[in-house]
């Protein structure tokens, strides 16, 4: 019933499951706790997928993932392993996100650059 309302009210082509979208987001949030070691194109490769199907839960649950993704929960350690192993990738990303970055998350995130890069934030080497 909760579905066929659903898309009723859409007005929407797409298959209706009902999932309601708590449900679809806790989801979204378990996936990304228990994929921790997905790295960002698969991510956006599977999103691509759920996009693909004709599913309204599948689509809205990949808005979900990248809604995630885009505040900054659920890829933590992909993001820490890069910083360790990449400085330039978290350089460049805290260079062009400064102004949206907690003071907390900048220090953290510029902890391990090398000199150059922390002089060139405005940082002490």
């Amino acid at each position: 019933m909760r579905a066929v309302g659903a898309k009723a009210y859409l007005k929407s082509e797409l298959e209706f499951l009902g999932v309601p979208v708590p449900i679809v987001r806790a989801t979204a949030l378990d996936f990304l706790a228990s994929h921790s070691d997905l790295a960002k194109e698969q991510l956006v490769a599977l999103v691509r997928a759920l996009w693909a199907t004709e599913v309204h839960e599948l689509r809205s649950l990949g808005v979900a993932l990248l809604d995630e993704l885009r505040a900054g929960r659920g890829d933590f350690e992909h993001f820490a392993r890069l910083a360790r192993h990449r400085p330039e990738l978290t350089f460049e990303f805290v260079k062009e996100h400064r102004a949206e970055l907690s003071g907390l998350t900048f220090r953290e995130a510029s902890r391990n650059l090398p000199a150059a890069m922390k002089c060139e934030l405005g940082l002490s080497g």
